[in-house]
């Protein structure tokens, strides 16, 4: 969506970004149980949560940067929690 939003936008000197924030410390992420938490950072290369003030870098990175358009900044310290599409897709392929 933002790639699409950019390219429409452009032209009226618009620029559209994204940020897609990992787990970070807040009140909601500090009730959860401890043993959760730990293997949260265990899958996170850094080892650890990120501070809201990290998140908050990576804002102002993208208000003062004229050239970052249409791109979503991962800010999970290393961590992308999602699955491959294409792993869904072996097993069919397979058959």
């Amino acid at each position: 969506m933002t790639v699409t939003w950019a390219e429409e936008l452009a032209r009226h000197r618009i620029w559209v970004a994204a940020i897609a924030p990992g787990f970070y410390n807040t009140r909601m992420v500090a009730a959860m149980p401890a043993k959760v938490l730990d293997k949260i950072k265990a899958k996170i290369p850094l080892g650890r949560l990120a501070d809201p003030n990290e998140i908050g870098h990576s804002v102002v990175y993208l208000f003062e940067n004229d050239y970052f358009n249409g791109r979503v900044l991962e800010a999970g310290g290393g961590c992308v929690c999602r699955e491959a599409p294409t792993a869904s897709l072996i097993p069919v392929l397979a058959e």
